[in-house]
Formats: structure tokens, C-alpha cells, sequence
């Protein structure tokens, strides 16, 4: 009943409620989300809504009535699809040799010489085999190392073998090459563009920054080589290079700088990704790791720098916050695994080493815990169905944890593998966990944003279209 007496036949949905401010957020399972005011919310708990709150209510399925339920069965739907897929994406390491000796390196590099840590061409078509095996009508293949270039051979075979492959199979391809592109020449170019590869590349800034962090084995100036092939294959092959970066201790006073970098060489997008606790990083956690509260003031500063670039009508994004506004306002979710329950591993992506090791993802070839079987011996099928597989899944699945109280859960995930390479566990210890106080910063910060900035916040609609 209102509070003018009418009777409205409606039943309460279940939400949850952060306070932002003096606002409260609430959200659905369904991933529906409004932001209330203190009375609102009073109305909404005692269910004395008033024409408006009930409004209100009713719109973002915060009550169910005959009208809204299809529509909130619709996004629970859509909101759980991930839950069905089959695994889309697959990672093939065509090499651990690397020329680079990056301080942060999470795949334990071998040196250029040592050959016997190359994908052989045996080998290759087992984990081809065991790729197609997956339903998937969408198979992205990307090719890690170490670095992929210095095996180029093998990276070209696997190619080849799927399309051969797919003239049976029939399934939508995408190649990826990670590669530094210091190893470039112009004939691989030349294939790459050929057969539409898609290419992503690493820059951490300007040069000295760069360098620091990704030293080489030999003299090589690893950013002038970067730089020059990105333009390069920009200009002469029409190819656009995607680039990630890695934050350091370095990196921390140098927000504005890599900013610049990123916006010197063409790119309009900058993914401010924190270390992970991985490989060399732990060896040398001292000289390049950092507590969650620097990383935090380097992200704020980078975001106010970037949107101060905004205000100029200079269109420039984070990928964090572009990735948590399309899971806000846009139809379908983007598919980003940080921002999933479960997370990407096994069911969104796996990764085969040189020697067919099959792993749960990229960054769980750091241990023996994620390792699944070998595609010698080991089908599809029987990886997905595995007791090793299901607990590693359902720990990804934040509905075990305390966050099934918080109103961020339905935007939300977390990351096994970082939580047992900081932990020691993969079950989370949430108040403390680095990954829950990042996501938790990020989305404090683009729900201020959203309630509190209205300037910034049309700034960030533009990151939608």
C-alpha cells in the first residue's frame, strides 16, 4: 500500500546496499542497479513507498511486480549467460626463450639460445586437437612466450593447421600475437597482415621507464624498437597495435608521463594494471612491488589527470572504468574475466606450454596447483568435468565470500591465482585481499563520479558509445 492508501501487488527483490555519500546504491541479482536517497530507502524498507520511490522501484527491479518480472528474468539471464559458455579463449606459449629480462616477467623466461623450450611442431597439433574439441563457436587463438618471434616458425605452422582444420570445424578464428616487437622484420609483417593478425604489445611509459623495467638481454633499446614498429606497422601495414602496461614502483611518480606516452604514439586507452606478485616479481618484490595504497593514489592521480584531458575534448580512457561503465549502462557485458563470477579461468580461457602442459590461464603457469593435464593424454572434456577444475571455478566465484553482501557483486570478480600467489591460498581473505580493495576503490570511485560530479560523469558517458 502507498501512502495515499492505494494497493500496489508487488514482492520485495532481493538487493544490497552500499552507501556512497549521504546516497545508498542498490542492486539486484539481475545486475539492475539505482541509486537512493536515505527517505527513499527508509520507504523502500518499511514498503511504504511513496508514488515516486515506488516509481523507481519498480523500473530497476528493486520490487518484482506482473509487469517488471520479464524483464528482470531477461537480465538475470543475461547477466548469468557466462556461466554457459565454453572455453573462447586459448593461449599458446610457441616458445619460453625471451630477449628481454623484464623485472616483473611471470613465465619464467629461458635465454635466446636454449631451443629445447620451443613449441615443436608434434607437439602443436595435439594442442590444435585439444582446442577444437571445445564447442565454442568463437575460438581465439594468441600466441605467448617468452617471445613468440623467436619461434616464429611455430606460431605460422599452428596457423596454418587451423585453418586447415576449420575448413571441417567451420568456427569464427581470431589470431593474436603478444610479442615485444623488437624481433619484427618486414616479411613476418608482411604475414601478419596477410592473415589479419591481431597484435598487442607492452609499453610502460616513456623511454627510461620503459627500459627500466623491461630490460634486454642484450643492447637492444626495447622502447625505441617497440615505438618504431608500432608506427611502423601502423603506417606501412595498416595495422593497429594494442598496448598494456605494468605499474612498478618506478611507474609511481610518473602517472602523468605514461599518460603522455600512451597518447604520443596514437593510443587513446591505457589499462593502469597493477603488478601481480608472479614470477620475478616475487623474486624482486622489494625494488618493483608496492603496498595497495600507492598504487591508489597513482591510479586517482592518473584518472584526474585523464580527466582533465576530457575537459579538453581530448578523448582518452581507462580501461578499468570503461570496462565497469559498459557493465552499467550497456546491453550485453564485455566479457572482461577481473569482472566476473567465475572468473575467466578454465570456462573463459586456458593456455598450453611449449610442451602441451595444459593450465587453467595465462598466469597460472606459475604453479603446479592450476596445471590440468597435458594435451597428450588429456581431452577437453575430461579438463572441464575434472574435481581439479570445478574447485578452482567455484573458489573464482565470489558468491562464497562476504562480498555476496556488497552492492558491487553483480560487477565484480576476483582472481585466484593472484590470491594464492599472495596468500597462499586461493580462497581469498577479503578485508586484506589486494584485489578486493582495488576493485572496491574503482567502483567507490566511478559511483562518486556518476552521483556526486555530474560535469565528469557526462564526461564518462562519452566512454560508452
Amino acid at each position: 500500500m502507498n501512502k495515499e492508501g492505494q494497493e500496489r501487488e508487488y514482492a520485495e527483490n532481493f538487493y544490497r546496499i552500499n552507501r556512497i555519500g549521504d546516497k545508498f546504491l542498490a542492486s539486484t541479482d539481475s545486475g539492475d542497479w539505482t541509486i537512493l536517497t536515505k527517505t527513499q530507502l527508509a520507504e523502500l524498507r518499511s514498503g511504504n513507498l511513496s508514488d515516486n520511490t515506488y516509481k523507481i522501484a519498480k523500473e530497476t527491479g528493486l520490487i518484482i511486480t506482473e509487469e517488471n518480472l520479464p524483464n528482470i528474468l531477461a537480465n538475470t539471464r543475461k547477466r548469468l549467460q557466462p556461466l554457459y559458455r565454453s572455453t573462447g579463449l586459448h593461449i599458446i606459449v610457441t616458445t619460453l626463450r625471451c630477449n628481454h629480462k623484464c623485472l616483473y616477467c611471470h613465465s619464467h623466461p629461458k635465454t635466446t639460445q636454449d631451443e629445447d623450450y620451443d613449441l615443436k611442431h608434434e607437439t602443436a597439433e595435439r594442442i590444435i586437437d585439444f582446442i577444437f574439441q571445445c564447442p565454442s563457436n568463437n575460438l581465439t587463438i594468441e600466441f605467448q612466450g617468452g617471445e613468440s618471434l623467436l619461434n616464429v616458425a611455430s606460431f605460422k605452422d599452428v596457423v596454418n593447421m587451423c585453418k586447415e582444420k576449420n575448413k571441417e570445424k567451420k568456427r569464427n578464428l581470431t589470431f593474436v600475437l603478444v610479442t615485444n616487437l623488437s624481433l619484427m622484420n618486414e616479411e613476418t609483417a608482411q604475414w601478419l597482415k596477410d592473415e589479419k593478425i591481431v597484435i598487442c604489445t607492452s609499453v610502460d611509459g616513456p623511454e627510461i621507464l620503459h627500459n627500466k623495467n623491461r630490460p634486454t638481454e642484450s643492447s637492444i633499446n626495447s622502447h625505441q624498437k617497440t615505438i618504431e614498429w608500432m608506427k611502423k606497422l601502423k603506417i606501412d601495414y595498416g595495422i593497429d597495435v594494442g598496448a598494456l602496461m605494468v605499474t612498478t614502483k618506478s611507474s609511481l611518480p610518473h602517472w602523468k608521463e605514461i599518460i603522455d606516452e600512451y597518447r604520443n604514439i596514437g593510443l587513446n586507452t591505457i589499462q593502469l594494471k597493477p603488478l601481480n606478485k608472479l614470477g620475478f616479481a616475487e623474486n624482486k618484490w622489494k625494488e618493483v612491488g608496492y603496498e595497495f595504497e600507492e598504487f591508489e593514489e597513482f591510479w586517482k592521480k592518473s584518472m584526474d589527470y585523464i580527466l582533465e584531458l576530457n575537459k579538453k575534448n581530448i578523448i582518452f580512457k581507462e580501461r578499468y572504468v570503461e570496462i565497469i561503465l559498459k557493465k552499467l549502462f550497456m546491453d550485453s557485458d564485455p566479457g572482461f574475466t577481473d569482472f566476473a563470477s567465475p572468473c575467466g579461468l578454465i570456462t573463459g580461457q586456458l593456455t598450453y606450454d611449449y610442451n602441451g602442459d595444459i593450465f587453467s590461464c595465462d598466469e597460472g603457469r606459475n604453479f603446479d596447483l592450476f596445471k590440468l593435464g597435458n594435451v597428450n593424454n588429456t581431452k577437453y572434456i575430461d579438463v572441464i568435468r575434472s574435481k581439479e577444475s570445478q574447485q578452482l571455478v567455484n573458489a573464482s566465484t565470489i558468491e562464497n565470500y562476504i562480498c555476496d553482501m556488497c552492492a558491487y557483486k553483480p560487477f565484480c570478480g576476483t582472481c585466484v591465482v593472484n590470491n594464492y600467489a599472495r596468500e597462499g591460498n586461493i580462497i581469498p581473505n577479503i578485508p586484506s585481499n589486494f584485489h578486493h580493495k582495488l576493485f572496491k576503490m574503482m567502483f567507490d570511485w566511478v559511483f562518486n563520479v556518476l552521483i556526486n560530479r555530474p560535469e565528469d560523469a557526462k564526461l564518462l558517458s562519452r566512454w560508452c558509445n
